[in-house]
């Protein structure tokens, strides 16, 4: 089952920004980190016996990765997890991470339309991801 993070889009902060999670013992998928999304998952505790994070992408507005490098460098750092992080334009993210400061060495990210998943706790699946018209100005896409 989907919990969602937030649901307030990119200016109704109040209620975070857009994103889910679903989480079985120790294992998370979240899709999508805008900038209020990494303080609520910390306050919420769902981070707290994290072993493995699989970060799902739709698309770089700052309501959908606005706090991704905080995300990061905390699973790293403090949690000692590499997430793993589902997007497929390589060039877009490796460029929000440079900016950041996110190492390579810091997350795993898979860049495939098509991603078989295998998770001791979530199970196995597949993240398949179509194009989806958002903006121009940035690529975007779906997934099921």
């Amino acid at each position: 089952m989907i919990n969602f993070v937030g649901i307030g889009s990119a200016f109704n902060t109040a209620l975070g920004n857009n994103s889910g999670v679903i989480k079985r013992e120790t294992s998370m998928i979240l899709i999508d980190c805008g900038g209020t999304v990494f303080d609520r998952l910390k306050k919420s505790g769902l981070l707290s016996d994290i072993t493995t994070l699989h970060i799902i992408i739709t698309h770089t507005h700052p309501d959908h990765v606005g706090s991704l490098g905080d995300l990061i460098f905390y699973c790293y750092y403090k949690l000692k997890v590499k997430p793993i992080i589902y997007f497929p334009e390589n060039n877009v993210l490796m460029k929000l991470f440079s900016v950041v400061g996110v190492k390579e060495n810091q997350y795993n990210l898979k860049t495939s339309m098509k991603n078989q998943v295998w998770d001791k706790n979530l199970g196995d699946y597949i993240i398949e991801f179509f194009p989806s018209s958002h903006t121009k100005s940035i690529p975007a896409f779906g997934f099921y």
